[in-house]
């Protein structure tokens, strides 16, 4: 978790957008309270599922790729299968697929934190692996996201890779804090205007870590970091709690993720001085389209 798999996803569904190439995005669903196998969180006509029942990934890319079908369920055949039927794609993108070894792709897309060190990771339960280091020769790019974190380990982790797999094309990509937004006007604020701000900061993401970091890139004054489990729902009585905190620390402001925000925004509607970072992910766009559309264009 943590790596930045959705806002890829959100990318390469852009790509296809921008060639005229008709597609959906297929999600597990985590954490989503729907249980049915095949769950249209959005399509043509707009987002059909609201949280909890979307699951707070597929919402979040359903807000941004407005008119692309997303189908959750555990079974992605059947999602797969699925979208054809019903809207005619010619691609399907797996968010989170890398694993689902059960369905053959013709594009396998791996994404690495570089900001870790990656050579020393274990499997779990030991350690954040899901797969031994093997399973590298599988992809066919491999994007090294937040490579300005640790930007001394990207030639050393380059070659860890080519060990395994001497043939995928290796990007990077950075992970950069973009503006501060005001959860109830929409309003955008510099980061500069932020410089010094007694802040709250929390979170429910696999890699907080990093939005710690990003806060202090841009010179907040942390006066307290709330960690709460990956995908976890808010109830009103943690957002009161977090309010009350924040103003208990004096802070000026309560700051979160987007992600946080987008996972069930009408639960924090009484909150007072609540915004979010945005962050933005640069990477090679022209290399990752002309490894897309080559694959593609071979089938």
């Amino acid at each position: 978790g943590g790596t930045g798999k959705t806002p890829v996803t959100e990318k390469v569904s852009n790509i296809l957008s921008k060639n005229n190439i008709s597609h959906a995005i297929l999600s597990r669903g985590y954490k989503s309270e729907n249980k049915n196998e095949i769950n249209i969180v959005s399509d043509k006509t707009g987002i059909l599922l609201k949280p909890p029942y979307a699951g707070d990934e597929a919402l979040m890319l359903a807000k941004k790729l407005k008119g692309v079908p997303i189908i959750t369920g555990k079974n992605r055949y059947l999602t797969g299968k699925f979208a054809i039927e019903n809207y005619g794609v010619k691609a399907l993108i797996l968010d989170d697929g890398y694993q689902h070894i059960a369905l053959e792709r013709d594009l396998n897309i791996l994404l690495i934190d570089s900001s870790k060190d990656f050579e020393k990771e274990k499997l779990t339960p030991r350690g954040t692996l899901r797969e031994p280091f093997k399973s590298l020769e599988r992809a066919d790019l491999i994007l090294l996201t937040k490579t300005n974190h640790n930007s001394k380990n990207f030639k050393k982790l380059c070659s860890f890779i080519k060990y395994y797999n001497s043939t995928a094309s290796i990007e990077k990509s950075l992970h950069t804090p973009e503006e501060i937004i005001e959860f109830k006007s929409g309003r955008a604020f510099s980061l500069s205007s932020f410089k010094d701000k007694k802040v709250l900061a929390f979170s429910a993401i696999g890699d907080p870590a990093s939005f710690h970091l990003s806060l202090k890139e841009i010179e907040l004054n942390i006066s307290g970091f709330i960690e709460f489990d990956d995908h976890h729902y808010y109830s009103p009585e943690e957002v009161n709690e977090i309010c009350r905190k924040a103003e208990a620390l004096k802070a000026e402001a309560i700051i979160t993720t987007e992600k946080d925000i987008m996972r069930n925004p009408e639960i924090f509607s009484f909150a007072e001085n609540l915004y979010f970072l945005k962050i933005s992910i640069s990477l090679d766009e022209d290399c990752i389209e002309k490894t897309i559309l080559k694959h593609f264009k071979s089938l």
